[in-house]
């Protein structure tokens, strides 16, 4: 495998999520759950990057739930992942549909410089303790993009989200995560040494989120709430935000 390869084994916060295997068994336990309920970051992204001809790949994307809700939206995208078996099983369950997933290693993607508008992940940062291996996949990241690189992490800042997490973690090791403050992602920025145009730090999830619960009780209301939602989040204090929001345009 080639994350053994370049060596992550000894630099992740929970040695198991070296393992495809691991990250198998994680999501028989949590992948129902987790498509089934909203697809925050799509909707999230859907709303901050409004134009429709923007494409997008999401990395290291697990279920690619996110991705996949940007397709059904319209949008041209694709998921991506290094775990097989999550990717057949996901094929499965969506097994009408053309939404394309593809085997990838976020850290060596297939693709050629500058093949899409956006590339973004999903929490993958906050498996990793070392910021040099950071690094490195934000460097793939930039490489295949032509505009944007998207990161998203949880936030140290976020004290009653950190106890949770915590908590949790005695009883699933995949609760045992990183979290990150602005200052800390801005030390990553600075030692990768890239160039961009321009670097934002947005307010993603938080308690606003709990709109999300009437879509099941009063299904009318849901495009109202998915509207509504995401551009809510910046109101929102930083102890009560759930994650940061990298968005980092590329000088190219």
């Amino acid at each position: 495998m080639v994350l053994l390869d370049i060596g992550l084994r000894e630099n992740m916060t929970n040695r198991s999520f070296e393992s495809s295997e691991y990250w198998s068994d994680a999501w028989v336990r949590h992948l129902e759950a987790y498509l089934a309920a909203p697809p925050r970051s799509g909707i999230w992204l859907d709303y901050y990057f409004s134009d429709s001809e923007l494409t997008f790949l999401e990395c290291a994307g697990g279920s690619c739930r996110d991705s996949r809700y940007l397709f059904e939206k319209g949008r041209n995208s694709i998921g991506s992942d290094f775990d097989e078996k999550t990717l057949d099983y996901v094929r499965k369950k969506f097994k009408n549909s053309k939404f394309p997933i593809k085997k990838e290693d976020a850290f060596v993607l297939s693709y050629d410089i500058d093949t899409f508008d956006i590339i973004f992940h999903n929490g993958f940062w906050i498996c990793f303790d070392d910021n040099e291996k950071i690094i490195t996949l934000l460097k793939e990241q930039v490489r295949v993009s032509k505009k944007y690189a998207v990161a998203l992490v949880h936030n140290i800042n976020n004290q009653e989200l950190v106890a949770r997490f915590k908590e949790l973690s005695g009883k699933d090791d995949l609760y045992e995560v990183r979290f990150f403050d602005i200052d800390t992602l801005e030390i990553i920025l600075k030692s990768s040494e890239l160039k961009f145009k321009n670097i934002k730090f947005e307010k993603f999830g938080g308690p606003v989120d709990r709109l999300f619960g009437l879509e099941k009780r009063i299904p009318f209301l849901k495009p109202l709430i998915r509207w509504v939602v995401p551009r809510l989040y910046r109101f929102q204090p930083w102890n009560k935000v759930e994650r940061i929001a990298l968005v980092m345009e590329l000088d190219k």
